[in-house]
């Protein structure tokens, strides 16, 4: 789906479930607009650690980031900048591995694909990676108001043998 999560319930409510997991102790994001899912994240884990790369060159972004820092002091951490530089930065730091992977950044084939394979050396042995505005590879058109070129991507991830599916809605 396009636009914020804070429109679909039933994204808000998956994305809720999962970063409620014990399992999940770090979650790297590409792509953080006005925080939604960021504030989601952190508000489901009391204990969860979220890194999220951005432009953050929306008139939004940074005082919506600022305000997540302060009220979750020492859980959150944003790194302004394309991801495609700033991912492969990250990973070459210490710091914990990524535990639930969400990748909605720029929605295009190459960055998809690029953000992906990025965290994948950051990522833990378990780690469940999230692909917003996906559409039904099966039914994706013109027509559609997703992108079909990040299910693209997603779909030769998995091809490749690089990622699993798990579950798609």
């Amino acid at each position: 789906r396009m636009g914020s999560i804070a429109a679909h319930r039933q994204q808000i409510d998956f994305y809720f479930r999962l970063a409620q997991s014990p399992a999940v102790r770090t979650i790297c994001e590409v792509g953080f607009n006005a925080g939604h899912s960021t504030a989601l994240w952190l508000t489901a884990n009391p204990t969860a650690r979220v890194y999220t790369f951005d432009l953050l060159a929306n008139a939004f972004s940074m005082p919506a980031a600022d305000l997540l820092k302060e009220r979750f002091p020492g859980r959150f951490n944003a790194t302004k900048g394309s991801s495609l530089n700033a991912v492969p930065q990250f990973w070459r730091l210490p710091s914990p591995p990524c535990d639930l992977v969400h990748v909605d950044g720029r929605h295009s084939y190459h960055n998809t694909l690029l953000d992906a394979l990025n965290l994948v050396p950051k990522a833990s042995a378990h780690a469940l990676f999230i692909f917003d505005d996906q559409c039904d590879p099966q039914d994706c058109n013109a027509a559609t108001v997703i992108p079909g070129e990040p299910t693209l991507a997603t779909c030769d991830l998995v091809s490749a043998g690089l990622l699993e599916r798990v579950v798609s809605f």
